[in-house]
């Protein structure tokens, strides 16, 4: 049996993933960063996370190659990094890939300086010359190369590159919901919903705020109908993929994540409640029978589930012609309704997707039979992995859109459950006043979007069950949140005096797959606010609205939180 590294000692699914490569990883930690500056040697960071396709890829690949291990390990200091336990780390070496090379994404792969400063990086590389990328055995032998004959590779001082010019507060007006509006419309694909060209992500967050604008319903009923109907939802469990690879939302990146499935969860009922068409219903209810029965647990929600099972990705998600053929009772009209073709639509294999709606009362319930069946013979297969990391930030979405979903569809059995993992996570999350990140992990405390996001599950949860202790905690949250993060003059700050301070620090302030930590910040004093005044709220509220005005009005379409904040503080 193989020897393991020292990551084996780690918690993560990620890391304990990597915990019996050859190569020598380190955690993140004090040991490894001390070993690299007395050894004056390059740091190699690998940043990732469990269900991560590409990152299984590179794995298999490079890290488990014999070669590759026995040069990094005479020539650097390699480090493995879970993104979703330090998000502090990924973003502040993410800004340095996406600056360098222009886009980003996982593995994230950076060399450092033994200072911690970032000289080169990308995402994935292979093992091989392809994709006009080097080789990563190559790749190395260059930059180690360059390292030890003292050619001066010019690190990139983020810091000072990124230092934001001192921006004149403005005054709070509607003109970034304007160019909103503006930006939305002109980039809509009329064709196929969401925004233009491929990879399509959901763009959740858009679709939430004109469903509180009440602009562009239209738009919004016409994409959730699209992905819906599409190959990125699982037609038979629920649930949805993080993205599509094309522009008809028919192949996924077959990944799901608690995050992306809470907030299309919120946009289902949201725009079930505001049409009264069923549709939108059955897709809520999709998601959250998906998310109950495969990420939720006694402790909370996990994070997320694989891509791959196998070692391929999405093989339990797709099915030959004669599968079908063969596990549904009524098999032309399945064929028709999900357009199975003998050929495929995925590597040979059929990724169902909804083609033919115009279906009889009958045909209906004969393709919900079929559906369970295919369900069952698909549950007799190896499952995708799940990341088992319960996660502060992402469970209080959950816990948030649960009592939404559960209020608007009245399902009672989803706001006891928002209540039961909420009461979890403020038995088992705390240390005094410190909040964690992770359940069961003692030495990592939360980060401003935990603080952010927790704040707003307890204003919600609230506003629902009237439960006094709730916005007692609230109350408390918003204090420790003040205290840690505030920094004055509408400026938050990601980390805290708990963390340690990394060469360079992010603001967090662009809403991306999930809100910002600082617009969520600013959500959860506003509804606060609806229930104790606070006039140091309201001020914060106020400051960093205004010193945001300038990025809200020139990029809005990553400012849809803050934008909801400052369409309710207009009371448009």
């Amino acid at each position: 049996m193989k020897n393991p590294n020292k990551l084996i000692k780690e918690t993560s699914p990620y890391l304990l993933q990597h915990a019996y490569n050859p190569v020598n990883w380190y955690p993140w930690s004090k040991e490894a960063l001390e070993k690299a500056k007395k050894e004056n040697k390059p740091i190699f960071l690998s940043i990732g996370y469990s269900t991560c396709h590409w990152c299984h890829v590179m794995e298999k690949e490079s890290f488990e190659d014999e070669e590759i291990a026995d040069y990094l390990d005479k020539n650097f200091i390699s480090i493995k990094v879970d993104r979703e336990e330090r998000p502090d780390i990924d973003a502040a070496y993410m800004q340095f890939v996406v600056m360098t090379t222009g886009s980003g994404g996982w593995p994230l792969n950076v060399f450092l300086f033994p200072d911690l400063k970032p000289f080169f990086a990308g995402t994935y590389f292979p093992k091989e010359d392809r994709y006009s990328l080097p080789s990563f055995l190559s790749l190395l032998k260059y930059i180690k190369k360059k390292f030890d004959s003292n050619v001066k590779m010019k690190a990139v001082d983020q810091e000072k590159e990124n230092k934001p010019t001192l921006k004149r507060v403005q005054k709070i007006s509607q003109e970034p919901i304007m160019n909103f509006n503006r930006l939305f419309e002109q980039h809509y694909d009329e064709d196929n919903g969401g925004f233009l060209g491929a990879p399509k992500f959901p763009i959740t967050l858009s679709l939430l705020l004109n469903i509180a604008l009440k602009k562009h319903l239209d738009k919004v009923s016409h994409t959730l109908r699209k992905i819906g109907n599409g190959g990125i939802c699982d037609h038979l469990a629920g649930g949805f993929s993080r993205y599509s690879t094309d522009e008809l939302w028919l192949v996924p990146h077959f990944e799901k994540t608690l995050y992306d499935n809470a907030l299309l969860l919120e946009a289902y009922s949201r725009t079930y409640d505001l049409t009264k068409d069923v549709y939108f219903k059955e897709k809520a209810d999709g998601i959250y029978n998906y998310l109950k029965t495969t990420l939720l647990s006694e402790d909370g929600f996990y994070s997320s589930q694989d891509a791959d099972s196998e070692g391929e990705e999405g093989k339990f998600y797709v099915f030959t012609y004669d599968e079908i053929k063969k596990n549904v009772n009524y098999p032309e009209l399945f064929i028709r309704y999900f357009g199975i073709t003998r050929h495929g639509n995925y590597e040979e294999k059929n990724i169902l997707h909804v083609v033919d709606e115009n279906l009889t009362q009958k045909e209906k319930e004969n393709i919900e039979k079929d559906r369970k069946s295919l369900l069952e013979y698909r549950s007799k297969r190896e499952h995708p992995g799940i990341d088992t990391k319960i996660i502060v930030s992402w469970n209080s979405l959950a816990i948030s859109v649960f009592a939404t979903y559960g209020r608007i569809c009245k399902n009672n059995e989803a706001v006891k459950i928002a209540e039961n993992v909420l009461d979890n996570i403020l038995k088992n999350c705390f240390r005094g006043k410190k909040l964690l990140r992770i359940h069961g992990k003692r030495n990592l405390f939360g980060f401003l979007e935990d603080y952010s996001f927790l704040l707003n599950a307890l204003t919600d949860i609230y506003s629902i069950t009237r439960k006094k202790i709730y916005l007692q905690k609230a109350k408390q949250i918003s204090e420790v949140m003040k205290e840690f993060f505030y920094k004055g003059g509408g400026k938050f700050s990601f980390t805290s005096k708990l963390h340690e301070k990394l060469y360079f620090e992010n603001s967090s302030i662009t809403d991306n797959v999930i809100p910002s930590a600082t617009s969520m910040a600013v959500l959860g004093l506003y509804k606060l606010g609806e229930f104790i005044k606070s006039r140091k709220n309201d001020q914060i509220i106020d400051e960093t609205l205004k010193i945001n005005m300038e990025d809200m009005t020139r990029n809005p379409l990553n400012h849809e939180v803050m934008l909801y904040v400052l369409f309710r503080k207009l009371k448009i």
